[in-house]
């Protein structure tokens, strides 16, 4: 089921950006899958775009030799049990969607998980 949340976080992040006119991202390397999957998890221990080791997304990027030029995250927690009801919040936050429309990207990779308490954590790595 995560692994099928995942893709639809991407296809309904392209069709925002297909209705900003906007290209599409691509489906992520493996690495930046990998990305987005720990971010996911250390959210659940650390809710904030710093990590868990004070580093940030960047450091993580680097140590798994994503190439990038641009980089980007989004992050959400909690009551989105859906792809539709967080990319919804995202778009409604003018930060996140700051991200989800800047051409500055042209790859996400997507994390989602859950705790022991059944609630949802989120985040996109967008690079460029």
């Amino acid at each position: 089921m995560l692994a099928a949340y995942t893709e639809e976080v991407l296809r309904l992040t392209n069709v925002e950006r297909a209705k900003a006119g906007l290209s599409d991202l691509s489906a992520p390397s493996a690495a930046l899958s990998e990305a987005a999957f720990i971010r996911a998890e250390e959210i659940i221990t650390l809710f904030d775009h710093r990590r868990p080791d004070g580093t940030y997304v960047d450091a993580l990027a680097n140590a798994l030799r994503i190439p990038w030029r641009a980089l980007g995250e989004n992050i959400a927690m909690g009551s989105f049990p859906t792809p539709e009801s967080v990319v919804k919040a995202w778009m409604e936050s003018p930060g996140h969607r700051a991200n989800i429309l800047s051409n500055s990207y042209n790859q996400l990779g997507v994390g989602v998980t859950r705790d022991s308490r059944g609630s949802w954590y989120w985040v996109q790595v967008f690079v460029g």
